[in-house]
């Protein structure tokens, strides 16, 4: 068994001490209705999504007012490696869509989940030039998805996007 680290910016009213596992709506690699955890593989790439995230939604670091988030940190068991998704399929500039309209990328995650092949999936992030920042997708019907969770050390730090962005 290998171990392996992801990271998420999470709302902190939302934070249970473990990833939450609301539905989520559609996203880049997803369309909505389904359950899926988004985490990347740091948390200067976790918080580079969350404010590519905000600022998709006209939300700016002044306006977030007294909201509080944190960082978490999984250090997974893996019994197998991440899957990592075949880039060279998707559109020259599948990273320019708002993520609700991607929809090549959707229906690669969502075949991804039907088909629960693995626990985690790598990739591209779009925040940053391709191949230069990785997503870790967290697949919560997966057969492994309780053990992982069960065997990880989850920690979480406290994050103010005003303090270090403001």
């Amino acid at each position: 068994m290998e171990r392996f680290t992801v990271y998420r910016i999470e709302d902190k009213m939302y934070w249970e001490g473990r990833p939450k596992l609301a539905f989520q709506p559609v996203e880049r690699w997803h369309s909505g209705g389904r359950r899926i955890i988004y985490t990347a593989e740091s948390a200067s790439l976790a918080i580079l999504e969350r404010l590519k995230w905000f600022l998709t939604r006209n939300v700016t670091v002044t306006n977030l007012g007294e909201r509080s988030f944190i960082i978490w940190r999984a250090d997974l068991l893996l019994r197998e490696p991440p899957e990592e998704i075949d880039t060279s399929p998707l559109p020259p500039n599948w990273w320019t869509a708002p993520a609700w309209l991607s929809h090549e990328t959707q229906e690669v995650g969502n075949k991804w989940l039907d088909e629960n092949r693995s626990l985690l999936l790598k990739v591209p992030s779009s925040a940053v030039p391709t191949g230069m920042g990785w997503n870790y997708l967290l697949n919560p019907q997966h057969v492994d998805f309780n053990r992982a969770l069960q065997q990880a050390t989850v920690a979480e730090t406290d994050f103010d996007f005003q303090h270090y962005l403001g």
